[in-house]
């Protein structure tokens, strides 16, 4: 399997083609900064050539229209969607994943977020160990199946804020940092979305990727020299 499409040319060529199979790629910011949007624009691109998507949809935000929205075509038939309503379920959820793969061939897996039901188990604070513990079997259990299926795996996480410089940290920590080969960093200034890579094995960028978000898809506002 090649690399998959973002769902936009100048975006591509900023990632270095796409996004890769077999691995995990993740997209952070905070929210409003368009990790949903982004990691819908490629769903559907891949169901429009036929692919088969999986979405763990934690935040109840997928919305049907989205993605009629960002496609000419029913795409729907294309989708398979799983929404767990807390941290048991979203384990499980990973469970029912495993099963598919072997059934089903599957193109892309999307989990958006990785970490909203993960943050409301933390509140338990009898739990905070075995909560850790279970994220950390989670992802191991991505890693896995990305790699022995050789297929992109999507993933969103939110952020925190990081008082000690101001800025924002990653929810989870060091654990998705480095199991994420690919990581994306998502901000929003008024209208204008911005992503940075943060982590790459192929590419190095010091100018972000400058874009807006319309009903159609997204639209680069800076020119991406190809590299």
């Amino acid at each position: 399997m090649g690399k998959l499409s973002t769902g936009n040319l100048d975006l591509d060529m900023y990632i270095g083609g796409g996004y890769e199979p077999g691995i995990i790629s993740t997209i952070y910011g905070a929210s409003g900064t368009g990790k949903t949007n982004l990691v819908l624009l490629s769903a559907v691109r891949c169901a429009e050539k036929g692919g088969t998507v999986v979405i763990v949809d934690t935040e109840g935000g997928i919305a049907v229209e989205r993605i009629n929205q960002l496609s000419s075509i029913n795409v729907l038939n294309n989708f398979h969607f799983y929404q767990p309503l807390d941290w048991n379920d979203q384990l499980q959820c990973i469970e029912k994943l495993t099963i598919l793969l072997k059934k089903k061939k599957v193109d892309l897996v999307i989990i958006d977020s990785i970490a909203m039901l993960y943050r409301l188990a933390m509140g338990d604070s009898e739990n905070v160990y075995k909560t850790n513990r279970d994220m950390a079997k989670q992802i191991g259990q991505l890693v896995k199946l990305s790699r022995e299926y050789n297929i992109p795996i999507l993933v969103t996480n939110q952020v925190y804020a990081n008082f000690d410089d101001g800025g924002v940290k990653i929810v989870g920590g060091d654990l998705l940092k480095y199991t994420s080969k690919s990581l994306f960093f998502l901000d929003k200034k008024e209208r204008v979305h911005s992503l940075n890579i943060q982590k790459h094995r192929f590419k190095e960028e010091e100018e972000s990727f400058i874009f807006s978000i319309k009903n159609e898809g997204l639209i680069a506002l800076n020119k991406i020299k190809n590299s």
